[in-house]
């Protein structure tokens, strides 16, 4: 019976040091890939004519750059111009370079602790989420991306365009390491190094979008002298299927 009452004892241990592990092990999957939860889909063929940006976001947030100094880019501009659709292009062209990288809808915290939510599904083990209310879920999220050996992570911080709502590096992790990305219409209320979202300033580019989204193949080619039209016009704003004019 003693020995049995051991074997007991010394197998609840073993498990008890499994599960342990079994939590070590899923907390420090660090490599989780691109998560984009629920951003806007971005048409690859209607992405046109943001190569300067996308060049100016490479030098500032350095991706293949292995130090450990945290990166903040903002991308401001008027709504509609297309920071979203930057940001994602930006994530998507560059998924290889981080080792992860995760979309949040920063529109209110309500919203954004709902993003913040689901990357805990990624990055905390069933149990931890068990027992986490929203506080406790942010600090082991926070701790997670503040891990020594978790440094390549991006995340994207979506439309925060109401900072008088509430401050949005609450949400920052505490170790300053990974890039972060803010798309705001106020970017002069948010810290970080800032890229103006301007628009379309090419008239070949606007003609190019034209021509895909309308499927005509004659737009650039003349038979509809768009380039008479659109030279009279002033490209207002893009956004993800519309492309409008006005004289």
């Amino acid at each position: 019976m003693r020995s049995l009452g051991r074997v007991s004892v010394f197998e609840s241990i073993f498990r008890l040091e499994g599960s342990k592990r079994a939590n070590l092990e899923f907390w420090k999957g660090f490599r989780l890939g691109l998560h984009l939860n629920d951003a806007p889909t971005v048409d690859s063929r209607l992405f046109i004519g943001r190569e300067s940006e996308l060049a100016k976001m490479e030098a500032i947030l350095k991706p293949n750059d292995l130090s450990v100094e945290q990166r903040r880019l903002v991308l401001g501009g008027m709504g509609g111009i297309g920071k979203t659709q930057l940001a994602i292009a930006y994530a998507e062209r560059h998924r290889h370079s981080y080792e992860s990288i995760f979309w949040l809808n920063a529109t209110s915290s309500k919203t954004l602790q709902a993003s913040l939510h689901q990357l805990a599904q990624h990055v905390l083990s069933p149990d931890e989420l068990k027992h986490c209310g929203d506080d406790q879920l942010m600090v082991h999220v926070s701790r997670w991306l503040s891990d020594p050996d978790n440094t390549r992570w991006l995340l994207i911080f979506d439309n925060y365009d109401d900072p008088d709502q509430y401050q949005i590096t609450k949400y920052y992790p505490y170790a300053s390491q990974g890039s972060i990305i803010v798309t705001t219409r106020l970017s002069d209320l948010v810290g970080g190094l800032p890229i103006k979202v301007q628009h379309l300033d090419r008239l070949e580019d606007s003609l190019q979008i034209l021509e895909t989204r309308s499927e005509r193949q004659s737009v650039k080619s003349g038979q509809y002298n768009s380039i008479d039209l659109i030279s009279n016009c002033t490209v207002l704003t893009l956004q993800s299927k519309t492309l409008m004019l006005v004289a």
